[in-house]
């Protein structure tokens, strides 16, 4: 789930933040509530597709997030 073209993770696991997206050597240092709210569906619709299809993808636990 880390896999992007630069192997720079954009989501951080342990407060929940998102990265915006990816630079050509870098990322993008922006990390607003609309990637957050992305990576969350996204996430979600993974579970969702996990379960229904009987996979059991390493996923990290959803935290809580704190404004």
């Amino acid at each position: 789930m880390d896999e992007n073209g630069l192997s720079t993770p954009l989501v951080d696991r342990e407060t929940g933040a998102c990265r915006d997206g990816l630079h050509l050597d870098r990322q993008n240092e922006n990390s607003g509530g609309e990637s957050v709210v992305s990576y969350l569906l996204s996430l979600a619709e993974i579970r969702q597709l996990s379960r229904m299809s009987g996979d059991r993808p390493k996923l990290a636990p959803l935290r809580v997030l704190h404004a």
